[in-house]
């Protein structure tokens, strides 16, 4: 399978460390909660003032899983130092009775931005290693949908014969590696 070559003095690794850069942009810090001070409706305190009215959230009990798809109704300055108190509401409006797990302990977690946000910047960098001539194009893992990419035929194979010889070479030479197995790792994406 073809590839792209890197620029002098680059390694892959660094195509690595800007997915991971990617990521750490995109996610939001969460917030502590520091006490659910009611659960009809529901309302928390948490350890910073970071939401407005209107703010999409999800909360993390301590342990069990996150709610998703609430908004905050109120939100007014705690009694400590930089706390905030909130009510919440769902995404209709309706205040939230909660009867789950105590929240005390968890997270309140902002909406993550968009990844189309961060496409432009990931291609540039991931631009800087690749070698010039060769063009970046950044796609986004999206659920509910795997991407694959069908690379273009080997190098320097021209008809059918040759591809028979260059896979037997491979799995000749490869060390165990089969070179099926190989290509699917690296052309599927989007499988969780």
């Amino acid at each position: 399978m073809p590839r792209a070559e890197l620029k002098p003095g680059r390694q892959v690794q660094e195509i690595g460390a800007a997915i991971v850069g990617a990521w750490l942009k995109l996610l939001p810090a969460s917030s502590r909660i520091l006490s659910m001070d009611s659960t009809d409706p529901l309302t928390i305190t948490i350890d910073r003032q970071i939401f407005a009215v209107g703010d999409t959230i999800r909360l993390r009990p301590e342990a069990g899983r996150a709610i998703g798809n609430i908004r905050v109704r109120t939100a007014a300055a705690g009694t400590a130092p930089h706390s905030q108190t909130l009510t919440i509401e769902d995404l209709n409006g309706q205040a939230i009775k909660y009867e789950d797990d105590p929240l005390d302990g968890g997270d309140a977690i902002p909406n993550a931005a968009a990844y189309a946000d961060l496409k432009r910047d990931l291609k540039l960098v991931l631009e800087d290693i690749v070698e010039t001539g060769v063009s970046v194009e950044v796609h986004v893992d999206e659920p509910n949908l795997i991407n694959v990419v069908v690379p273009q035929v080997p190098r320097g194979v021209l008809t059918r014969s040759d591809l028979i010889d260059y896979l037997h070479d491979y799995h000749k030479y490869a060390q165990g590696r089969h070179y099926h197995d190989e290509l699917a790792t690296a052309v599927l994406f989007g499988c969780r």
